[in-house]
Formats: structure tokens, C-alpha cells, sequence
């Protein structure tokens, strides 16, 4: 650990370190095995003079996450897709991911911090290009029910609430922000990353959905009105601390974006575990908490092609990028991943019939 991230440990907890131990800590997030070379995410014990002892999480990023990741995509060594790759990689939401959630958790509204892990301090050391964040170590034991994505549900709204259609936020926290010319630049690498991978366990209707956005996925994205917000990006159960109180942690890929990209992410990563009836109505719940909190109105069929065009664009873009990564990383949750990103799809084409 650095002696300067000791030293403001030291004025944070308001003792002398006088031991730290590295201790066994297991992450599975992508974004955290393709940061650096090195792991990224670890524990250590902090023993203080008074013999006291507390336990923190550093979370180091590098500016290698870009050259990391491309490496990673690009397995297979193709000369066309690592030019796509290097001209347009911007649309899977990973570059400044290494800064992005440090000015996060430095410029969010205070009132929101309630629902993040607790930042004690970050630091950029210069010579190695590694930026760090240190967070306290949080519970996490609750067991997952309904009630409990309720419950998500209701503390991600604060949050597109909040920052409903206000896009100050995106530089000041450097978010991820698309536009149909980026999707338009953008189409042949998310058509070349798909066809990669194999695609036998779509549906037929949703082959068809899935090939009909990719030709025409800037159509799909004009829905006729500002409807965006910050959104966490990453938002599945694996991000989600369930303990003394339920926290919403690593937000390195955060973005403007329509809100719906997180519930609809959050139902993806758990929907196994839920009935049809279950998912359809937390849309709706989410839909008229979101419209009666704001007091817009937004009709069935609009809000059902909202819905569409981000399932779909899970489809072909972060989930594509789940399914290569799998193939280095064997990551253990992407199978049951693409079983339900397929269900999801079948019930929101489904809504509102």
C-alpha cells in the first residue's frame, strides 16, 4: 500500500497504523479482472497502535482497462476487429472508467451517499498511472427476495430521479453519454462482436428482434423525447451489497442514459429466480413510480419501445462483451445470463398486448 494512502487512513481513522495485511478477497467483476495485470480489487487488515482492527477494500484502475480489454475482445486476433476496436470501443462504456468512479463518489449529491459504500479516501500515484480508491468494508449477508428488489428498485429511482434530464452530470462525473451518430459509427463493431459468438440459444423471434436492431439500432434509439438520467450501468445483483443496509457499489461505468437500462440490467442478472408475473409487474411499479415521482406522462407504447431498445442494446453490446470475456475468464454466471437476457426480451415484447 502507498505511504501517502496510509497517512490519510491514519488521519481518517484518527490512530497510527501500525500493520497492514494483505487478506484473501474474491471479485468476480469484469471490469476489475481486465483494469490492470495485476489483481485489482483487494482487502487488507489495518492493526492500530491501540491494537484496534478494522478492514478496508482498495480498488485500483489503470488506464490499461482500454488496451486490456481490446486484448481480451479481440481473442481471436482479427486485424478487422481490432481496427473497429480501437477506433470505436467507446460505445461499451469503458473508457475513463479508471477516473469515472472517483469523480463519482466525489461529486454525487450527499443525499445519495446513504445508499454507497463509504469512501475513506483515493489517490493517484503518478508514477505507476494507478488511480485507487479505499472504501470501508461493508456487510453482506442478507438473502435474496422480492421484497428485496423492491427495495433496489426504490433506491435506484432516487437516483434517476435526481438527475432526470440533467446533463451537467455528465461532466462532472465524466458518465458515459451516446448518441445516434455514436451507434451509427459504432454498428459494425457490435455486429461483428455478435456474429462472433455462438447464438444458438436465442429464440427465433428474438434473432429476428436482435438482427432487426442491429441494422436499424439508431431508428431504435429516437424515441421522440429527453428521457435520460444517471444511471449505474452495471446494475445486477453481483454489484449490490445486501447487509445492515443495501448499497449500490462499483458505478466505474456509470452513464446518461434512459433509466430503464438499470431495472431492466437488475431483472436480467436475477430473473431465474422470478416468475413472468413477477417481472412484468416490477416494470410497472418501476414505470408509475417514475412518471407519478416526476409527473410526465409517458404512453404504454412509447414506454414499451423504451423498454425494447434497451434490452436489445443489453443484447448485442454488454452482455456480447459478458459472453467474450467468459471465454478467457470463465466467469460462472454468463450462461444463465444469456437464458434470461433471452426470456427478458419474449415478456417486454410481450407488454401492454
Amino acid at each position: 500500500m502507498n505511504s501517502r494512502l496510509k497517512s490519510t487512513l491514519e488521519m481518517y481513522f484518527k490512530s497510527k497504523i501500525i500493520h497492514i495485511v494483505q487478506v484473501a478477497f474474491e471479485n468476480n467483476g469484469i471490469s476489475n479482472k481486465v483494469a490492470t495485470n495485476k489483481q485489482s480489487v483487494r482487502k487488507y487488515r489495518l492493526i492500530f497502535a491501540d491494537y484496534n482492527v478494522k478492514y478496508i477494500i482498495c480498488k485500483y484502475k489503470s488506464r490499461k482497462i482500454i488496451l486490456n480489454g481490446i486484448s481480451m475482445i479481440n481473442y481471436r486476433n482479427s486485424i478487422s476487429l481490432y481496427i473497429k476496436l480501437f477506433f470505436y470501443h467507446k460505445i461499451l462504456a469503458y473508457n475513463k472508467s479508471y477516473i469515472r468512479e472517483i469523480l463519482f463518489y466525489k461529486n454525487i449529491d450527499n443525499d445519495l451517499k446513504v445508499y454507497l459504500p463509504s469512501v475513506i479516501a483515493d489517490y493517484h500515484n503518478t508514477f505507476t498511472d494507478i488511480y485507487n480508491i479505499a472504501m470501508k468494508e461493508e456487510s453482506n449477508f442478507l438473502d435474496f427476495d422480492i421484497n428485496t428488489v423492491y427495495k433496489i428498485i426504490d433506491i435506484i429511482l432516487r437516483f434517476h430521479i435526481r438527475y432526470y434530464n440533467d446533463s451537467s452530470c455528465i461532466k462532472t462525473m465524466s458518465l458515459n453519454h451516446f448518441s445516434v451518430k455514436d451507434y451509427r459509427k459504432s454498428k459494425n463493431l457490435l455486429i461483428e462482436m455478435f456474429y462472433s459468438l455462438d447464438n444458438s440459444f436465442w429464440s427465433n423471434d428474438n434473432i429476428i428482434r436482435i438482427e432487426d436492431f442491429l441494422i436499424h439500432m439508431e431508428e431504435y434509439m429516437d424515441i421522440g423525447l429527453p428521457h435520460r438520467t444517471l444511471t449505474h450501468n452495471d446494475l445486477s445483483i453481483r454489484n449490490i451489497l445486501l447487509g445492515d443496509k443495501i448499497l449500490i457499489c462499483d458505478w466505474e461505468l456509470a452513464a446518461f442514459q434512459n433509466p430503464e437500462h438499470d431495472l431492466l440490467e437488475l431483472i436480467v442478472s436475477i430473473m431465474h429466480k422470478l416468475s413472468d408475473a413477477e417481472v412484468m409487474e416490477l416494470i410497472i411499479y418501476y414505470k408509475n413510480k417514475l412518471i407519478n415521482e416526476l409527473s410526465i406522462h409517458i404512453e404504454n407504447k412509447l414506454y414499451k419501445n423504451i423498454l425494447i431498445y434497451n434490452i436489445l442494446e443489453f443484447a448485442v453490446n454488454k452482455l456480447s462483451l459478458y459472453r467474450t470475456a467468459d471465454i478467457k475468464y470463465r466467469l460462472g454466471f454468463v450462461n444463465q445470463l444469456c437464458v434470461n437476457t433471452d426470456r427478458c426480451i419474449s415478456i417486454v415484447a410481450g407488454l401492454w398486448e
